[in-house]
């Protein structure tokens, strides 16, 4: 472990800029802060309610999703306020395509939204129950994780049905390696116990390659330059606080080992580095851990290359 920095209340998402800040939207307490690359405290700016989804376009800016108020934020690259966007009714994640455009989840409707560079709604497409994580392929395909139908569907960049998968019990995040294969955290968390998770990885097709033990609980995923994949165990309901830790699996779902993070591990990231970073829903922080020889994460596609 490199080290454990305060956020703010019950930090949800992480993303990483082009300077390779840290910036966590925090869920308890309606703001965003931003950690420097070694983790010290550049800055804590205001967001919506319970803001969840974070993700930066081009210019830099930061977008975010209040999930509570029904909104999408711009904030400049200093933190400042530049645009607020009603939209739907619980927006979740989100990704950026190559034109710019923002792909959101919304589970309050089991949508996701298209909405342009300056926050005009494209487009609004029923996909499965209670949609939660969203990223974007080499193709420029939306993918979305289908929390409360055990499902991922797949979208044209037009919003039209390309497919939909069955993976695992509960699924939440995604992400999506070198190959094009995408990776899917199913928790199989009753919101009352502890339960033992799996990862699903599909080809671009939509075939199942395999599913792999994954820890407790998993929840977010990220994947680093030599295709291992990371998932961050411990969040299992409001009330019970469970001791986080993070699963490192092989690009071919062998376990490499399990490494302590802070209570209610819930998403995690990876810098340019090579680190990983986990936010700790329960305990208000970040924990920062090296990869080693893992090397810097694969392209994400669903931000930009």
């Amino acid at each position: 472990m490199l080290g454990t920095f305060t956020v703010g209340w019950n930090p949800e998402e992480t993303a990483i800029d082009a300077s390779g800040n840290v910036w966590a939207t925090n869920w308890g307490s309606a703001n965003v802060t931003e950690l420097s690359a070694s983790g010290v405290l550049l800055g804590t700016y205001p967001a919506g309610t319970e803001p969840e989804g974070i993700a930066f376009d081009k210019a830099g800016d930061a977008w975010v999703a209040n999930n509570g108020s029904a909104s999408v934020m711009r904030m400049s690259p200093e933190g400042a306020i530049l645009d607020t966007f009603s939209v739907g009714a619980r927006p979740h994640d989100i990704a950026i395509d190559g034109g710019g455009n923002l792909w959101v989840t919304d589970d309050g409707a089991d949508t996701v939204m298209k909405l342009s560079s300056t926050g005009t709604l494209l487009g609004t497409f029923p996909v499965g129950g209670n949609p939660h994580g969203v990223a974007i392929d080499r193709d420029g395909d939306i993918w979305v994780v289908n929390n409360a139908s055990d499902s991922v569907t797949e979208l044209a960049p037009t919003g039209s049905v390309i497919g939909t998968y069955t993976v695992g019990p509960d699924p939440v995040y995604i992400a999506i390696d070198g190959s094009g294969d995408a990776w899917i955290t199913n928790t199989m968390n009753d919101g009352i116990s502890s339960e033992a998770a799996t990862v699903t990885e599909l080809s671009p097709a939509g075939v199942t390659l395999g599913t792999f033990p994954a820890g407790t609980n998993a929840w977010g995923i990220a994947i680093d330059g030599s295709g291992n994949v990371w998932v961050a165990n411990g969040l299992s309901n409001p009330i019970v606080f469970t001791a986080g830790t993070v699963t490192e699996l092989s690009a071919a779902g062998a376990a490499l080992g399990t490494y302590a993070a802070g209570i209610d591990a819930l998403c995690v990231s990876i810098d340019g580095r090579g680190n990983v970073w986990v936010t700790n829903s329960g305990s208000d922080n970040l924990t920062e851990l090296s990869s080693g020889s893992a090397g810097v994460p694969v392209p994400m596609f669903n931000k930009f290359d």
